[in-house]
């Protein structure tokens, strides 16, 4: 199991404002020296948030609902993929990272990636961006 010690001083603020339910983000991580861990809040609309580890090809699933009136905060460990889908209309996250971004070092993983077949079923988000539509499939 993860602990808050795997967290190393916050370096970021982020937001994503999202206009539309049925928005899909992710599944998204930093690798190497830019690995980060995050934590992750909604203020507003409500959300899925998904936090994926893959093992030797094992999938390992958390899914939390997060909304501005529950006031659920996530935190992701630094070999874990993320990912939300909107509830609401009008929903925005925040999250915290540990290290700054570097498009280079960044991994995703599609949605609909046969690798999350096993633990995973969304059905096709109404708004996703492509570079979320466009990862390859998953290889470890």
């Amino acid at each position: 199991k993860y602990s808050l010690d795997d967290l190393r001083d916050i370096r970021n603020f982020y937001s994503s404002f999202n206009n539309s339910p049925y928005t899909f983000r992710g599944f998204h991580r930093q690798t190497g020296d830019f690995a980060e861990a995050k934590i992750m809040a909604c203020i507003s609309g409500s959300l899925t948030h998904y936090i994926l580890k893959v093992c030797d090809n094992n999938v390992l699933l958390d899914v939390n609902e997060l909304s501005a009136l529950n006031g659920v905060a996530t935190y992701i460990p630094r070999d874990c993929f993320s990912a939300f889908l909107t509830l609401e209309p009008n929903t925005t996250v925040i999250y915290l990272t540990d290290a700054d971004y570097s498009p280079n070092h960044s991994q995703g993983i599609r949605w609909d990636d046969p690798l999350l077949n096993q633990v995973l079923s969304i059905t096709k988000p109404l708004h996703l961006s492509s570079r979320d539509k466009n990862f390859p499939d998953y290889d470890s």
